[in-house]
């Protein structure tokens, strides 16, 4: 007999089995390795989210002041320069309104 005719010999049951739970061992740890930063950043979203849900917003809060009469004034011209150029049709003429300057 010459070594073609020969049959090629079996793998052991044992060996597959060891093989088998070799590669699921691999696996479960490349799983664990990808879930468990998944979950803490969750649980702290998580927190964060409450956080803010229960947090009353900020608000800026200013005192008025009254404006100077001056003041009043060059706001208003400037208001009406501004309501000129912002005109779609072109300029035109201011009309007589209760914001006029006296």
């Amino acid at each position: 007999m010459t070594t073609t005719d020969q049959p090629a010999p079996r793998a052991r049951t044992r060996s597959m089995v060891f093989i088998g739970i070799g590669a699921l061992a691999v696996f479960l740890i490349l799983l664990a390795i990808g879930v468990i930063p998944r979950v803490r950043n969750n649980r702290q979203l998580v927190v964060a989210a409450d956080k803010v849900r229960n947090t009353p917003p900020q608000v800026y809060v200013i005192r008025p002041e009254p404006a100077a009469a001056a003041g009043l004034k060059q706001l208003v011209v400037i208001l009406r320069c501004a309501l000129l150029r912002a005109s779609k049709d072109g300029p035109r003429a201011p009309s007589k309104s209760s914001f006029e300057a006296r």
